[in-house]
């Protein structure tokens, strides 16, 4: 048990040394192309739900809207974001626990 701890607290050390001389928190990759992408999606998905929530005419209707929201957005993570532009394939979007438009 005390090896283990030993280990542990290796690791621990290692890690915020390594924290240390990087430095600069995450602001340090802001100017990252892909942090710039993401930074765009959150702000897409804020004003989507801000226009679910507004059209929704019951509690239901905003939850299923939002579910729809996440739906998309996983569909199109699937289809783009493991994407291989070299290689392109037919990716199937919806599956028996993720329908879009209904089973038809």
């Amino acid at each position: 048990m005390a090896r283990f701890l030993i280990v542990i607290l290796s690791l621990m050390l290692a890690s915020a040394a390594t924290g240390e001389e990087k430095g600069g928190g995450p602001e340090r990759f802001a100017d990252l192309e892909s942090v710039k992408a993401f930074d765009q999606v959150i702000a897409t998905l804020g004003e989507l739900r801000h226009v679910v929530l507004s059209d929704a005419a019951s509690d239901r209707e905003a939850s299923e809207g939002l579910r729809f929201v996440l739906r998309t957005l996983a569909m199109a993570q699937d289809v783009s974001g493991d994407g291989y532009p070299q290689a392109p394939h037919f990716a199937r979007m919806d599956t028996k626990r993720r329908q879009i438009g209904g089973a038809n």
